[in-house]
């Protein structure tokens, strides 16, 4: 009998996929995709947590920490106390994490443009709101 497995759900092959080109492409400005996630949220989002963005990306405190606490290093973001709030941090992108995550899209862009090179406006436009449709889905209330 063969011990060959059967192949992954598309699905699984695609997110496989892009998460090795988006790695590859972010390796080029030291980044790996978390953090230049990190960077995207605390650009949409001045002022966030690290327990926020943690919660946001399905992490414990403790990674997110650490990533938090490299980013900070590299002088890509800032942490300041949020006004009314204690001791919490809020998270603010430096003029140079500003620059950074610039950079970061146009690779994660890159990826994407590869991804769909081969559809028609029409099935971009279609992709988009059934991927849509799948984020509203699966992030919805019942999620974790």
């Amino acid at each position: 009998m063969s011990t060959m497995s059967r192949p992954l759900p598309p699905f699984m092959q695609l997110q496989h996929l892009i998460r090795v080109q988006l790695r590859e492409a972010l390796a080029n400005l030291d980044l790996t995709p978390e953090q230049s996630t990190v960077l995207n949220l605390v650009a949409a989002t001045p002022g966030i947590s690290s327990a926020e963005l943690a919660r946001l990306l399905h992490v414990t405190p403790q990674t997110m920490h650490k990533i938090v606490t490299e980013l900070g290093r590299r002088s890509l973001l800032e942490m300041h106390p949020r006004p009314g709030h204690g001791r919490i941090l809020g998270a603010e992108l430096t003029a140079r994490g500003q620059t950074l995550k610039g950079q970061a899209d146009v690779f994660a862009q890159a990826v994407e443009d590869r991804m769909v090179a081969d559809l028609d406006a029409h099935q971009r436009r279609q992709l988009a709101s059934l991927l849509q449709q799948c984020v509203t889905t699966i992030g919805g209330p019942s999620s974790g």
